[in-house]
């Protein structure tokens, strides 16, 4: 019989790697990756190396492990947005204000890798 304990894994995690080139890891299933539209109220990554990341936040907070390479700004969307980033060989969180637009890797030639969100309610 299957075990009935939650490990969070994102489903499907292995074929988005691979037709998409962005890694999802683990999350509590209120973030998740969707098509880019003209919806202000998504989460948007830009990178370098890649087309835009877009991501919808179900109910008011969420969290998702993820590893993105080349990022270079976060737009939060309607969202606040905590996002652990590394560059320049350092790791920190960037706390994004909702409707807003920040710059991650800056002076880093490889940019920044991003490594978690979690959205929280707007002010």
């Amino acid at each position: 019989m299957p075990s009935l304990v939650e490990d969070f894994s994102y489903p499907g995690a292995a074929a988005i790697k691979q037709s998409r080139d962005i890694e999802l890891i683990k999350g509590d299933g209120r973030i998740t990756l969707v098509d880019c539209t003209d919806n202000p109220a998504l989460i948007r990554v830009e990178s370098l190396l890649r087309t835009d990341f877009c991501f919808a936040v179900k109910d008011d907070t969420g969290w998702l492990s993820l590893r993105l390479d080349g990022v270079f700004f976060i737009h939060s969307g309607d969202q606040k947005v905590a996002a652990k980033v590394a560059a320049n060989g350092v790791e920190e969180t960037i706390n994004i204000r909702e409707n807003s637009l920040e710059p991650v890797g800056v002076g880093d030639p490889d940019f920044g890798v991003l490594l978690e969100l979690r959205a929280t309610p707007p002010a």
